[in-house]
């Protein structure tokens, strides 16, 4: 790789100087504020111009295809992935963590698992372990796990949650009811049912660990190993 950014022509490292410096530091800096207990701002913009030298004639040949306004939009979200992942690689290195242990549960995941998660019986149909068994609920590549145990997490999350976040998941995941339907049943209104509902997956999905910390708030959130290791020191004590 090294001989590949020596054989960038000057012309073109400066041409992707002039033309990328503010896109690449303002990438650096992003990442690097969301990970700066882990890493330098400098060390992900320096990794960033590597990537770029390294790959010049694909960035050429990205512009000549698409334009240069067109290209540079393409070539920050492959910067903004680039970034991500080399912050990534430094928080596991920091902290002992595999990079397929770092699965994110998604409101809408956690959705589609609920009612499984709930019966018993649904566990064993649905597990992809059971010989000749199909997925009940779709499966994203970055689960890095089982069904069954993404039931088990899900359901273990559930009990954790309040009485009244339990009965309207129920209600709606469950039971099948819509929102109007959940709101009479709890002698609510149609909104308040649908309000309580979005808070009480959000809450559930806080438990599991949370969505990836891409928060512009910069909500602080962690992964479902390292929030699963918490659950179990505070069983444990």
């Amino acid at each position: 790789m090294a001989d590949q950014t020596a054989q960038i022509p000057p012309d073109v490292a400066q041409q992707f100087m002039d033309d990328y410096t503010n896109l690449l530091h303002s990438t650096a800096a992003y990442w690097g504020r969301q990970y700066k207990h882990v890493v330098d701002v400098n060390d992900v913009a320096s990794e960033l111009w590597l990537y770029l030298f390294r790959r010049w004639e694909w960035v050429l040949e990205l512009i000549e295809e698409r334009g240069a306004k067109r290209a540079a939009g393409k070539l920050k979200m492959r910067l903004t992935d680039v970034a991500r992942g080399f912050c990534v690689d430094e928080h596991n290195k920091r902290y002992g963590i595999a990079r397929d242990d770092l699965a994110w549960y998604t409101t809408g995941q956690v959705a589609d698992l609920l009612n499984a998660a709930l019966d018993l019986d649904q566990w064993v149909k649905g597990s992809p372990e059971k010989r000749g068994a199909e997925r009940s609920a779709p499966s994203r590549p970055s689960e890095h796990g089982t069904r069954m145990a993404m039931l088990a997490d899900v359901a273990h999350a559930y009990s954790k949650l309040s009485d009244d976040d339990q009965e309207i998941l129920h209600l709606r995941y469950v039971d099948g009811l819509d929102n109007p339907s959940s709101g009479r049943a709890l002698d609510i209104s149609t909104e308040a049912a649908e309000k309580r509902t979005e808070r009480a997956l959000r809450r559930l999905v806080d438990k599991l660990g949370g969505n990836p910390p891409i928060w512009p708030a910069g909500r602080h959130s962690v992964s479902n190993a390292a929030a699963q290791a918490r659950v179990r020191k505070a069983y444990d004590s």
